[in-house]
């Protein structure tokens, strides 16, 4: 399996394709034309989806107030990266963790994962099955969203 990105790193956001979506685009390498690319989901969480053909062509309840948020927050910025999941395994998507630094005190990162669930812009993904040991949150009762994800 070839990483698309490195566990940790830093990446500019290009566009926010949902609330809990995003493009990242790297530096440009000496021997390619143009900045890699990568569709960086956020891990754990689910938003409300942007309309398409799969959805008849309308948006869920709270989609584009939570697009527009995230776009607000970063897109045009430097974020902070750790990646979980990548690969064969996830499609063509990167899963995982991005950061920004908080907007009142510059010595602290966002987790826009946990923010935005904590903003209502998003949901924390329900996993479940009695064979799924990778979910610290529902062995809790959901109650260490915030744990999990750390």
């Amino acid at each position: 399996m070839v990483a698309i990105l490195p566990f940790h790193g830093q990446a500019k956001v290009k566009s926010v394709l949902s609330g809990d979506t995003v493009v990242l685009v790297g530096k440009k390498g000496s021997n390619t034309t143009h900045a890699p690319e990568v569709t960086f989901t956020f891990e754990k969480v689910n938003a409300p989806r942007m309309a398409s053909k799969a959805n008849s062509n309308v948006d869920d309840p709270g989609a584009f107030s939570s697009r527009e948020w995230l776009r607000n927050i970063c897109v045009g910025k430097t974020v902070s990266f750790e990646t979980r999941k990548q690969g064969a395994s996830a499609g063509d998507r990167v899963y995982g963790l991005l950061f920004v630094p908080d907007p009142m005190t510059d010595s602290k990162q966002w987790n826009l994962s946990v923010e935005s669930v904590r903003r209502g812009f998003c949901t924390p993904k329900t996993l479940g099955g009695a064979n799924n040991d990778d979910d610290d949150a529902d062995a809790n009762g959901g109650e260490d969203y915030e744990g999990a994800l750390q």
